[in-house]
């Protein structure tokens, strides 16, 4: 418990469970005014740090340098691989393409992550020579909003209720004993 008493001009908190003549007994009224703001400073500042976004890099960071290394006619697909990695991913379709794919994410405590950035290196290779036939630098304005279709694959075979499986094997169970009398 906390008592005030006046002490000269200023006024001082004095705390009864500190033992008299004890250093840090008293406490000026401006000093515990000056505490308050700094721990209310402390925690708003812990809250809106608590709200900083959280950004996350993917994939292949792209070296300018090494990217520019990379001329058509040139190059072998072992010497792309020697000079920028193995490929992020390899053409669904063709298997003469290799990407490299970076994209930067910012994301709010549990809000889903939104896309700032993507850069997307498409290197072809010659299907004959095997060398890079060309490069490609693709970013986010590049790609294309999809629709998944919403369909479901019928599955073969007859769809029954829970009712029509309880009644269809009504009639079906046999009497033990009545099987072994029919053999």
């Amino acid at each position: 418990m906390n008592y005030a008493v006046k002490v000269g001009a200023a006024p001082r908190i004095v705390n009864p469970s500190v033992a008299p003549g004890m250093k840090g007994s008293t406490m000026s009224r401006k000093t515990l005014c000056r505490l308050h703001r700094c721990a209310g400073l402390a925690i708003a500042t812990a809250t809106l740090a608590a709200c900083a976004p959280t950004i996350v890099n993917n994939g292949f960071m792209i070296d300018e340098d090494a990217v520019q290394q990379i001329q058509p006619g040139q190059q072998t697909r072992e010497q792309v691989a020697q000079i920028l990695g193995t490929p992020s991913s390899v053409a669904a379709f063709d298997d003469q393409t290799w990407l490299y794919i970076h994209r930067r994410t910012s994301q709010y405590a549990f809000l889903d992550p939104q896309i700032l950035d993507q850069n997307v290196i498409a290197i072809t290779f010659d299907r004959n020579s095997g060398t890079v036939s060309g490069v490609r630098r693709l970013t986010l304005a590049d790609g294309q909003a999809i629709e998944p279709v919403e369909r479901i694959t019928p599955s073969p075979g007859k769809e029954l209720t829970v009712l029509d499986q309880f009644l269809g094997n009504i009639g079906r169970f046999n009497n033990a004993n009545q099987n072994r009398a029919q053999r």
